[in-house]
């Protein structure tokens, strides 16, 4: 009788060194899996910056070339009333005016 309470004892102990190592390895597969998940996270968070980043650049070159698109046009203006104004005066220095 003593003997078979001594295997028990034994064959349940062994069970709870098999439970206990494969609660170890669970634990250090999800600390792997944390560790991994808070990677990502910081590579979200640094797209994420990263694309704001772009958006602003992306915001501020359409302003600047809106800019140019409007100096352009001004200048277009400023050619012509040149040309207009040097074909007048071309005009009244031919017929003497």
């Amino acid at each position: 009788m003593r003997v078979r309470r001594e295997l028990r004892e034994d064959a349940f102990y062994i069970k709870l060194d098999e439970i206990s190592q494969k609660l170890d390895t669970i634990i250090d597969k999800t600390d792997r899996l944390y560790g991994e998940i808070l990677n990502l996270n910081s590579q979200c968070e640094t797209l994420i910056g990263e694309t704001m980043k772009s958006a602003q650049i992306a915001t501020d070159n359409n302003i600047l070339l809106n800019e140019a698109v409007k100096n352009t046009e001004i200048a277009a203006y400023n050619s012509e009333r040149i040309a207009a104004e040097q074909k007048y005066q071309s005009f009244m220095m031919t017929y003497g005016y």
